[in-house]
């Protein structure tokens, strides 16, 4: 913005930006995705640092849903044109929604009926597993052992 601004009686400029659309509804679902996408993550990891009791073990379980959180960008040709069965399948598959959403809604390839259904899919499932996270840390929290480092222990 601040380069628009100070280059604003550059007539090229004045072109380039005569051809950007500013969508708001997009924008708005954009946004919302990307809120609600947070959580969703966050959500997972959390829950699966509530079932194991160290960092090492946990990212052995975290590594695929982060692989199919980057899936669709394999795909990336195929979001380009008009969407094919496999597009469908990872628009609406939680884990690779909000990157095959993103990506859809950037080469123009969905309705704005199907972002907000894959928003609708992201929310329900971020619902879902922030419960299971609760829900394991109620059940698991209990079994772990904390130790304060050697620095705070009081001696004797």
């Amino acid at each position: 913005l601040l380069l628009i601004f100070a280059n604003r009686d550059n007539p090229m400029l004045s072109q380039i930006m005569a051809m950007i659309e500013v969508d708001p509804v997009a924008i708005i679902l954009s946004i919302l995705l990307f809120i609600v996408s947070s959580i969703f993550y966050a959500g997972t990891c959390t829950f699966v640092g509530s079932l194991v009791s160290t960092a090492k073990d946990a990212s052995s379980f975290i590594g695929p849903a982060i692989i199919m959180m980057v899936f669709p960008l394999y795909f990336m040709q195929m979001f380009m044109m008009e969407p094919n069965t496999i597009v469908q399948i990872m628009t609406y598959f939680p884990f690779s929604a909000p990157v095959a959403l993103m990506l859809r809604s950037g080469f123009g390839t969905i309705s704005t009926a199907e972002f907000a259904i894959g928003i609708l899919v992201v929310v329900v499932s971020s619902v879902v597993v922030i419960r299971m996270a609760v829900k394991s840390f109620q059940k698991n929290a209990i079994n772990f052992e904390l130790s304060a480092p050697k620095v705070f222990r009081k001696k004797r």
